[in-house]
């Protein structure tokens, strides 16, 4: 079983114990990224006088709305990296008659 790392963070201000297998260095990014959260939301107007509850939603909502987008890319570049490797596969073959056509052509000429 992997050893549990377990570190103290600062998320809006509040103390956090955080218990993973992650990297201690992981879990800080994972929170940094959550505090920055936060952070940006509570800069906002309208954030003014809302209650932590509703912050922590809005903050889950964008880290939810972060985390699908980061899904549609993978998807784009998945279909992208599919269509290079079908081209390459067209490519090979092509290249592989050339060299095939150039060599008959050697050996004709002599």
């Amino acid at each position: 079983m992997s050893e549990k790392n377990k570190i103290n963070v600062v998320i809006d201000g509040i103390s956090n114990t955080l218990v993973g297998v992650e990297s201690v260095e992981y879990m800080q990014k994972v929170a940094a990224y959550i505090d920055k959260k936060y952070s940006d939301i509570r800069s906002m107007d309208f954030s003014k006088g809302m209650s932590i509850q509703n912050i922590s939603i809005i903050a889950s909502v964008n880290v939810t709305d972060d985390y699908f987008k980061e899904i549609l890319k993978n998807r784009d570049y998945d279909l992208k990296i599919s269509e290079l490797m079908k081209e390459n596969i067209i490519l090979k073959d092509k290249l592989e008659k050339l060299s095939s056509e150039l060599l008959r052509n050697r050996k004709n000429r002599k």
